[in-house]
């Protein structure tokens, strides 16, 4: 199809697609943008047609792709809606990240629970906390040295543990 072609075609064609789009509501009370829809509905078969995709009947193709991208619209709305529902709950998490986290949490206690004491307190200060070098020495009451040497130590252990497990 030459560029005259599809520009006859897509003005004959335009209103008819401007009518399927604008019959499709994405649930939300508000009607699609059907002009943007028909726009992109039509550069994506002038892009078909520029690569040589076969177009027996070009207007049932552009109906086609109208009423997809209609759907993609509707479904982007809804994922859009989830998340929306979702950023009421603490940080937006969805039900995955709830998980993730519980068992983030469950792993780090588990190897947190096989260090001594003093590199436990040092290595939660650190990591959870995100105190310096010089407040966990505050905190506990050990020079900073003592501090950076338990943290270290901690970080070997647990590691080690993690090769162990995998």
């Amino acid at each position: 199809m030459t560029r005259e072609e599809f520009d006859i075609f897509s003005g004959k064609v335009r209103g008819e697609l401007i009518s399927v789009a604008g019959r499709i509501n994405l649930g939300d009370g508000q009607p699609v943008e059907a002009e943007d829809i028909v726009q992109d509905a039509l550069v994506r078969l002038w892009e078909l047609s520029e690569r040589g995709y076969p177009v027996n009947n070009p207007k049932a193709l552009a109906i086609k792709i109208t009423k997809n991208l209609c759907v993609s619209r509707y479904r982007k709305s809804q994922k859009d809606a989830i998340r929306l529902e979702t950023a009421d709950k603490p940080g937006g998490e969805t039900a995955a990240d709830f998980v993730e986290a519980a068992e983030n949490q469950r792993i780090k206690s588990s190897l947190y629970n096989r260090l001594t004491p003093a590199r436990q307190e040092c290595i939660i200060l650190r990591n959870d906390f995100g105190m310096s070098l010089d407040e966990i020495a505050e905190t506990t009451g050990r020079p900073k040295e003592s501090v950076k040497v338990l943290i270290s130590t901690a970080r070997k252990q647990m590691l080690e543990q993690i090769k162990e497990f995998l």
